[in-house]
């Protein structure tokens, strides 16, 4: 190395030889600091512009019949299948049927032997849960996967489906 720095101050490259060592790094730190601001760049769109945005629930009211009552007990345990995560399931019979006192009442537990990250318990859905929730409330959450209080429900939850369902299923 003292040889070269030596012919370089002999043959006058010695500014080049210090200009190119200097640009190596400043050249890996540009490059760094470029993809950390790309990185933040896109992360920022994403959350701007990407995700969907909670609108707040709708205005409703649905009347209680007994006509609507029994098509919702149909859509919750036949179609659309609710009471499959928001029941507890006995695994011991065949299919692992709800188990009848826990329908409606959560208590499923999802863990990380069925691939997800942590373990998520399903939450209630009676109307000891519910009762202070709007019917707008609960109609954002089942087709847009928010909360009362505006948070995500875990995504588990198949509202990207139910949304594509025309409302007046639901109402």
């Amino acid at each position: 190395m003292r040889a070269l720095i030596y012919k370089s101050f002999e043959t006058g490259y010695n500014l080049t030889l210090n200009v190119l060592l200097m640009k190596i790094p400043i050249r890996y730190i540009t490059i760094v600091v470029g993809i950390l601001l790309l990185t933040f760049l896109i992360i920022t769109i994403n959350l701007a512009f990407i995700l969907p945005k909670a609108d707040p629930p709708p205005d409703i009211v649905i009347e209680l019949t007994e006509e609507r009552i029994e098509y919702g007990r149909y859509l919750a345990n036949h179609v659309m299948l609710c009471m499959d995560c928001h029941a507890v399931r006995d695994f011991s019979l065949f299919g692992g049927p709800p188990i009848p006192e826990s329908i409606g009442a959560g208590g499923e537990r999802f863990g990380r032997e069925m691939g997800l990250p942590g373990e998520f318990v399903t939450p209630n859905m009676t109307t000891a849960a519910l009762g202070d929730w709007t019917d707008g409330e609960i109609f954002r959450a089942i087709v847009s996967g928010v909360s009362k209080e505006g948070k995500a429900l875990f995504p588990l939850m198949p509202y990207p489906h139910y949304s594509q369902l025309d409302g007046s299923v639901f109402i």
